[in-house]
């Protein structure tokens, strides 16, 4: 049943056990999370986002965390608070998708006597905005987990592997030595307190954001050993100096710049002169070098030809 933005008004009958996919997304739910929901085994899809539904999350029936054939759950944009435990989740055994952000909980742990628990099947698990200091250590051992996003929260911890997309903009991060994952296609470490030289960026991105934080020293060759895949490179508002390589305009042998698009490096103290290479990246749409020192005339780039 698909209610959202439309829920009529009454009760749901309670001749639905059968059902296996209910979307109430934004219809200005109120108080505590509807307690016929607690008797629907066969639901494989809930989404209950942007509502107002209220309460600390521990208060939630345990019946509601049995539902084994659960694959999506939304709980988004909600007045939930408290601390979620591993213990919670780790019966929603098919669970691919779980979105719990902008709401009032603090943070996600492991059970004390359940160590072993995890999401082993999530694939995609979303808690921004929810205050977070810490990383929930749980989904270390989630072997499917592809996007994680944990941005606008307060973590000061270091992040995973065998992910594809992290997000981790605007946190309290001060270092991270490597970023993990040798298949991270977008790293997003924008915003935050990144301190030291530019982060060693991973093996094959499509992404690297890494703007608006006080990396300082030069930008080392290896920033050019990037894969072909790489479209957008934002350097931008650190405090990075020294010259732009002049590998920019020819990363590697796999002619990487054949996709990229967007180069941000202003707001940095980079000087000397704009390497002509960067002329051979015939899909360049935007190349922000506003804000340094640089002293150069602009080079002339080819007309693109399709």
């Amino acid at each position: 049943m698909d209610f959202s933005g439309n829920f009529p008004q009454g009760t749901l009958s309670n001749n639905i056990s059968g059902l296996s996919y209910l979307d109430l997304y934004a219809n200005l739910l109120n108080g505590r999370v509807p307690g016929c929901l607690f008797s629907l085994p066969s639901l494989e899809y809930l989404d209950l986002s942007s509502n107002k539904f209220s309460g600390p999350i521990d208060t939630i029936p345990s019946s509601f965390f049995d539902f084994m054939n659960l694959t999506f759950l939304d709980l988004s944009s909600n007045n939930l608070s408290g601390n979620i435990k591993s213990c919670m989740l780790v019966k929603l055994r098919n669970l691919r998708s779980l979105d719990l952000s902008f709401n009032n909980l603090s943070s996600l742990t492991r059970c004390s006597n359940d160590v072993n628990s995890t999401l082993s099947m999530i694939i995609e698990f979303h808690f921004s905005f929810c205050n977070m200091h810490r990383f929930p250590s749980f989904l270390n051992t989630s072997k499917h987990l592809q996007v994680l996003d944990l941005s606008n929260n307060q973590i000061q911890a270091e992040g995973w592997e065998d992910l594809v997309t992290l997000n981790l903009s605007m946190n309290f991060l001060t270092s991270v030595e490597q970023i993990p994952g040798k298949h991270l296609f977008i790293p997003d470490l924008r915003s935050n307190s990144l301190q030291g030289p530019l982060t060693t960026p991973p093996q094959e991105p499509s992404y690297f954001l890494i703007s608006n934080n006080e990396l300082v020293g030069e930008i080392s060759s290896k920033s050019c050993n990037l894969s072909f895949l790489l479209s957008v490179l934002d350097l931008s508002k650190n405090k990075l100096g020294g010259t732009i390589p002049d590998c920019f305009g020819t990363f590697s042998d796999q002619l990487s710049l054949i996709v990229l698009r967007t180069v941000g490096l202003s707001g940095n103290q980079l000087e000397g002169s704009i390497p002509q290479s960067l002329t051979n990246c015939y899909r360049l749409e935007v190349l922000d070098l506003g804000n340094n020192n640089i002293n150069d005339t602009f080079p002339r780039f080819q007309i693109c030809k399709f």
